[in-house]
């Protein structure tokens, strides 16, 4: 019986179409190769190509992983935030598409992702333009370079940016705008240029395997640059002939002889474009399911609701310890300044308490404590968690756009590492108005954030972090201590704690010896690139 569902059926068919696609380019290949009168020379070398193979797909798969950092990176200045693992499924499933003419096949993932997202397809659309864009001028300036063309470079580069500010000027949206900003355009075009000069590494190296130590990496740098250039002005499905070819008119003209150029070509062509076609077609294969819920605008569950069972075992016991103890150590000296000591008339509320640690800790110090989450599986997590402790904190399921409860009702307030979560701009600014609302005059709310502001740190949380981890989604709209969101009736005090620098999954032992250094960068100038901060908002005692 015929399934009803035609999605279904097309990811059963998918696979079979980018394998029938991929065999005929490999046969394509192969002929090209005997025709080219190499065939012999590399039967005659097989162990070397197999070697050479190995190391060429190790570098293509670094290289993939920087093209997709590079495409979700571009996707997310377009403010399409998909999540962290479903953009690296989408894009590896869908690498089979490169095997299309002028790689228009990559195009796919545009209607995939806008059942989802409504405003994917146009942005999907740029970002792809602007990453062909942004290749062929990589491979146009390693060509100049191999040639010795160096003044043309930055009238090379000079033309990249102009035709990126001439589509911005076309397209005129807010999104597009951003993204022509030199902290943009300075990673797309070092990710861009790092993926391209990985290739150029695997094919010198199959050079020199190959007994031709004397090929520089200029040689290799014009093969790959010309070939790949060449191969996608032909618009064949991977330049099957054209890449090869060219490469080898390069390869011979810097010194190497035919039958090498031959064979080397074959091992690279081989390592990069075939083996990213298969990795490609597993990738479908192996996640099609996921996908198929990805690109199905349907209810999706509570993202908190649905890691709340396994939520306690992502972060390692003595980091969550950690943690628990130094954020609440940075909030008590403000509380004792501002007259809120420990006993049960003073009120604190817990915004996004999840498994409740913090609340339970406060109320083991003698405060009344209410928290309150979204997340009713959390929020079942956290009162077990009470219980087990024997502690009395009042857990209720709220959202925080909309509290029920009374003007001036609270002492102090506190998120731990929430509001990133609250990606809708209008919902957040809703939340830290209802905070304020509720607090007295002059009481303070504690907004503990993760510390994007160092770059290194920023990616690891936007790009890795997610992969690892089920807390964040790489989605999070991230609080930089620069960019605070103003608030009625309340001001940001001027001093900003920072404090940790060690990542969360450094072992206990290593943790504990390096303890007196990271105290001493928590001191230092560069304090304000640490993992974490906490800023404090005072509602204003005078009310308008």
């Amino acid at each position: 019986m015929l399934s009803s569902d035609p999605f279904s059926v097309r990811s059963r068919l998918a696979p079979s179409l980018f394998l029938i696609v991929g065999a005929i380019g490999a046969a394509a290949t192969l002929f090209w190769i005997v025709s080219s009168g190499g065939g012999h020379y590399t039967a005659g070398r097989g162990r070397v190509l197999v070697v050479s193979f190995v190391l060429t797909a190790a570098l293509t798969t670094l290289n993939l992983a920087l093209r997709w950092s590079r495409w979700h990176f571009l996707v997310r200045r377009f403010d399409v935030r998909v999540q962290t693992r479903d953009s690296l499924r989408l894009y590896f499933a869908t690498l089979p598409a490169i095997a299309t003419p002028f790689y228009l096949g990559e195009l796919v993932r545009a209607p995939l992702l806008s059942g989802r997202f409504p405003n994917a397809r146009p942005a999907l659309y740029l970002v792809w333009l602007i990453e062909r864009l942004t290749d062929a001028t990589v491979l146009w300036l390693l060509l100049l370079v191999s040639r010795g063309k160096t003044l043309a470079l930055a009238v090379s580069v000079a033309a990249w940016v102009l035709v990126l500010v001439l589509l911005r000027w076309i397209v005129d949206a807010q999104s597009f705008r951003q993204l022509v900003r030199p902290a943009v355009l300075t990673p797309l075009f070092g990710i861009s240029l790092t993926a391209w000069l990985l290739p150029v590494v695997a094919l010198q190296t199959t050079l020199r395997l190959l007994v031709e130590p004397g090929v520089g990496f200029l040689t290799a740098a014009s093969a790959v640059a010309s070939g790949t250039l060449l191969g996608d002005i032909a618009g064949i499905p991977l330049g099957t002939g054209v890449t090869g070819s060219t490469a080898i008119v390069a390869l011979e003209a810097g010194g190497v002889t035919p039958d090498v150029a031959v064979a080397s070509a074959f091992a690279f062509r081989a390592g990069t474009a075939w083996y990213a076609v298969g990795l490609g077609c597993l990738a479908l294969v192996l996640t099609r399911r996921k996908l198929a819920r990805l690109v199905r605008p349907a209810f999706a569950p509570d993202h908190f609701d649905r890691i709340a069972s396994g939520y306690q075992d992502q972060i390692p016991p003595h980091i969550r310890d950690r943690l628990l103890a130094r954020k609440i150590r940075v909030m008590e000296p403000w509380l004792e300044r501002a007259g809120i000591t420990p006993n049960p008339r003073a009120r604190v509320l817990d915004m996004g308490c999840g498994q409740g640690w913090y609340a339970c800790q406060l109320a083991r110090l003698g405060y009344r404590v209410t928290a309150f989450d979204t997340s009713r599986d959390q929020i079942a997590q956290a009162r077990a968690y009470a219980a087990k402790l024997g502690v009395d904190v009042d857990f209720q399921v709220l959202d925080a756009a909309s509290l029920p409860f009374r003007d001036n009702s609270f002492d102090a307030a506190y998120a731990i590492n929430v509001l990133h979560h609250i990606i809708d701009l209008g919902a957040r600014q809703q939340a830290l108005d209802e905070i304020v609302r509720v607090l007295r005059p002059g009481a303070l709310f504690f907004l503990h954030e993760i510390n994007t502001a160092n770059p290194l740190f920023r990616l690891y949380m936007g790009y890795v972090f997610p992969l690892l981890c089920d807390i964040d989604e790489g989605i999070e709209r991230w609080i930089k201590p620069s960019e605070l969101p103003a608030v009625h009736q309340a001001h940001w005090e001027p001093e900003i704690d920072y404090f940790t620098f060690l990542p969360d999954f450094t072992p206990r032992p290593i943790l504990e010896l390096c303890g007196g250094v990271e105290a001493t960068l928590e001191r230092s100038p560069i304090r304000a690139w640490s993992a974490h901060y906490a800023a404090r908002l005072r509602k204003t005692t005078v009310q308008s």
